[in-house]
């Protein structure tokens, strides 16, 4: 899973800034900081192994509906996502393999309730792509 992201501050929400040399890596680094600002990414537990799939309107509306679709499986499946693999992704669809494991032993740091459209633009830069997500907590 990439890992390439940095928090942000916004207000009374939080925020992080996603880099990725392509899409799909743009997608798995921003689930990775979505959870990692929800829990320390520690092994407690049994894995669960699932699948995803999404669709939108466009790449940036796919993006917060993929976020918002994993936070789902933290707030109600109460389960936390340990790994995301992109295995397929265009405009409109993504569909991915997710790990994750159950939050009964895990500190929550902060309780993420959804991924904002708020300003989402996804840009294209030189070493890749780069966009910034606001999360309402």
């Amino acid at each position: 899973m990439g890992k390439e992201f940095k928090t942000i501050s916004h207000t009374d929400d939080l925020g992080i800034v996603v880099y990725g040399k392509n899409l799909k890596e743009l997608f798995e680094s921003a689930a990775f900081g979505m959870f990692s600002l929800i829990a320390k990414p520690v092994k407690y537990s049994k894995m669960k192994f699932m699948s995803v799939t999404v669709t939108a309107n466009n790449t940036e509306d796919l993006l917060i509906a993929y976020l918002n679709e994993l936070q789902h499986y933290y707030s109600v499946r109460k389960i936390l996502l340990r790994s995301s693999k992109i295995m397929f992704l265009s405009e409109n669809k993504v569909s991915a393999k997710i790990t994750g494991e159950e939050i009964s032993k895990h500190v929550i740091l902060n309780d993420i309730k959804s991924a904002r459209y708020h300003d989402l633009k996804i840009v294209k830069t030189r070493a890749g792509y780069k966009t910034e997500i606001i999360f309402e907590v």
